[in-house]
Protein backbone atom coordinates (compact mmCIF):
# COMPACT_ATOMS: atom_id res chain seq x y z
CA UNK A 1 0.00 0.00 0.00
CA UNK A 2 1.45 3.69 -1.21
CA UNK A 3 0.66 6.10 0.89
CA UNK A 4 -0.40 9.53 -0.97
CA UNK A 5 -2.41 11.26 1.06
CA UNK A 6 -3.92 11.78 4.34
CA UNK A 7 -7.02 9.27 3.38
CA UNK A 8 -4.42 7.14 2.27
CA UNK A 9 -2.82 7.25 5.72
CA UNK A 10 -5.93 6.39 7.88
CA UNK A 11 -6.82 3.67 5.52
CA UNK A 12 -2.85 2.35 6.60
CA UNK A 13 -3.53 3.01 9.96
CA UNK A 14 -6.27 0.51 10.04
CA UNK A 15 -4.97 -2.19 8.14
CA UNK A 16 -2.60 -2.52 10.84
CA UNK A 17 -4.73 -2.18 13.68
CA UNK A 18 -6.96 -5.01 11.93
CA UNK A 19 -3.71 -7.66 11.31
CA UNK A 20 -2.97 -6.85 14.50
CA UNK A 21 -6.04 -7.53 16.28
CA UNK A 22 -6.82 -10.53 14.42
CA UNK A 23 -3.71 -12.23 14.83
CA UNK A 24 -3.50 -13.62 11.16
CA UNK A 25 -1.28 -10.55 10.21
CA UNK A 26 0.91 -11.36 7.46
CA UNK A 27 4.12 -9.31 9.07
CA UNK A 28 5.81 -8.63 5.86
CA UNK A 29 2.18 -6.61 5.02
CA UNK A 30 2.74 -4.61 8.62
CA UNK A 31 6.10 -4.17 8.22
CA UNK A 32 5.65 -2.95 4.58
CA UNK A 33 2.51 -0.86 5.22
CA UNK A 34 4.78 0.62 8.42
CA UNK A 35 7.35 1.99 5.79
CA UNK A 36 5.12 3.53 3.79
CA UNK A 37 3.58 5.41 6.90
CA UNK A 38 7.13 6.89 7.76
CA UNK A 39 8.03 7.92 4.04
CA UNK A 40 4.53 9.85 4.03
CA UNK A 41 5.23 11.34 6.95
CA UNK A 42 9.10 12.08 6.76
CA UNK A 43 7.93 13.77 3.27
CA UNK A 44 5.31 15.84 4.54
CA UNK A 45 7.79 17.35 7.24
CA UNK A 46 10.44 18.37 4.56
CA UNK A 47 7.16 19.77 2.58
CA UNK A 48 7.81 17.38 -0.22
CA UNK A 49 4.43 16.65 -0.97
CA UNK A 50 3.65 20.08 -3.25
CA UNK A 51 4.14 18.13 -5.70
CA UNK A 52 2.86 19.46 -8.84
CA UNK A 53 0.70 16.94 -11.16
CA UNK A 54 2.09 17.06 -14.93
CA UNK A 55 0.12 14.84 -16.90
CA UNK A 56 -2.24 12.13 -16.12
CA UNK A 57 -2.28 8.98 -17.57
CA UNK A 58 -5.44 8.21 -15.55
CA UNK A 59 -4.59 4.13 -14.46
CA UNK A 60 -1.50 4.14 -15.89
CA UNK A 61 -0.22 6.51 -13.69
CA UNK A 62 1.16 10.43 -13.71
CA UNK A 63 4.19 12.30 -13.91
CA UNK A 64 4.61 14.88 -11.11
CA UNK A 65 7.52 17.92 -10.81
CA UNK A 66 8.62 18.02 -6.93
CA UNK A 67 10.57 21.01 -5.66
CA UNK A 68 13.53 19.44 -3.45
CA UNK A 69 13.93 21.32 -0.44
CA UNK A 70 16.94 22.82 -0.04
CA UNK A 71 20.65 20.18 -1.15
CA UNK A 72 23.64 20.87 -1.31
CA UNK A 73 24.66 19.34 -4.56
CA UNK A 74 23.69 16.40 -7.63
CA UNK A 75 24.38 13.85 -4.79
CA UNK A 76 22.94 14.84 -2.25
CA UNK A 77 19.64 15.58 -4.48
CA UNK A 78 19.85 11.53 -5.92
CA UNK A 79 20.13 10.21 -2.30
CA UNK A 80 17.44 12.17 -1.53
CA UNK A 81 15.17 10.97 -4.33
CA UNK A 82 16.09 7.62 -3.14
CA UNK A 83 15.48 7.76 0.40
CA UNK A 84 12.72 9.66 0.34
CA UNK A 85 10.69 10.16 -2.70
CA UNK A 86 11.31 6.46 -4.89
CA UNK A 87 8.59 4.35 -4.76
CA UNK A 88 10.14 0.80 -5.42
CA UNK A 89 8.73 -2.18 -7.63
CA UNK A 90 7.88 -5.43 -5.87
CA UNK A 91 7.58 -8.05 -8.27
CA UNK A 92 4.68 -10.47 -7.60
CA UNK A 93 3.88 -13.58 -8.95
CA UNK A 94 0.40 -12.18 -9.87
CA UNK A 95 -0.38 -10.30 -13.28
CA UNK A 96 -2.27 -7.26 -11.95
CA UNK A 97 -1.58 -5.82 -8.12
CA UNK A 98 -2.56 -2.15 -9.15
CA UNK A 99 0.66 -0.53 -6.92
CA UNK A 100 2.10 2.18 -7.69
CA UNK A 101 5.80 1.93 -8.35
CA UNK A 102 8.38 4.99 -9.76
CA UNK A 103 9.24 4.56 -13.45
CA UNK A 104 11.75 7.00 -14.18
CA UNK A 105 13.04 10.53 -12.78
CA UNK A 106 14.79 13.17 -13.76
CA UNK A 107 16.53 15.73 -11.00
CA UNK A 108 17.91 19.39 -12.45
CA UNK A 109 18.88 22.36 -11.19
CA UNK A 110 16.50 25.30 -11.91
CA UNK A 111 17.98 29.08 -12.35
CA UNK A 112 17.05 29.69 -8.83
CA UNK A 113 19.49 27.27 -7.70
CA UNK A 114 16.95 24.86 -6.43
CA UNK A 115 16.25 21.07 -7.65
CA UNK A 116 13.60 20.22 -9.43
CA UNK A 117 12.74 16.71 -9.77
CA UNK A 118 10.27 14.99 -12.82
CA UNK A 119 8.89 11.72 -11.51
CA UNK A 120 7.04 8.92 -13.33
CA UNK A 121 4.70 6.31 -10.99
CA UNK A 122 3.57 3.83 -13.32
CA UNK A 123 1.07 1.56 -11.82
CA UNK A 124 0.96 -2.17 -12.13
CA UNK A 125 -1.79 -3.50 -13.63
Amino acid sequence: MFVHSNSDLRKAYELIKVYTDCGKGNAVTVVDTKREIRKYLKRKQYGVLNGVLVKDYGIDGYIEKIELPFVFGDEEAEMYFENNIRIPYYPSQYDCTGKAFTSWRKIFKNSKGRYICYHRVCVDC
